[in-house]
């Protein structure tokens, strides 16, 4: 069969670039959340249930940032999705967000594992 509008085809690496965009800046959206609701920084230090919170919301923001530059995508998509799959296991995220939320973004984040980094991207492929 076939395609409706097939000239849309050739900004297929255009697209991979918008969406690796918005899904990195959910991710440091995320991790900016995270890590802002710790007052008192030497409290974490204090116990050890806050850990996760913290080692999260590190691994959101700098992958996030990671992602929206295209460095080392691929390696970030795996660390990303992980920490996704751990927002949704820990419930430690904003209250009103849904588990099918981090499952949604986890699987974006796998999505550039196999589709690459797209345009303007420190590692893109020859």
């Amino acid at each position: 069969m076939l395609s409706l509008f097939p000239q849309l085809f050739d900004f297929g690496f255009a697209f991979t670039f918008l969406l690796r965009a918005i899904t990195a800046l959910f991710f440091i959206y995320e991790g900016i959340l995270l890590l802002k609701k710790r007052e008192h920084w030497f409290q974490v230090w204090e116990k050890l249930t806050h850990w996760p919170r913290l080692i999260l919301g590190i691994f959101s923001l700098l992958g996030g940032i990671m992602l929206f530059v295209g460095f080392l995508t691929q390696a970030v998509a795996i660390l990303l999705s992980v920490t996704a799959i751990g927002f949704s296991f820990l419930d430690i995220s904003s209250p009103n967000k849904k588990t099918k939320y981090f499952i949604l973004l986890a699987v974006l984040a796998i999505s550039f594992l196999f589709s690459g980094p797209g345009l303007w991207s420190f590692d893109y492929p020859l």
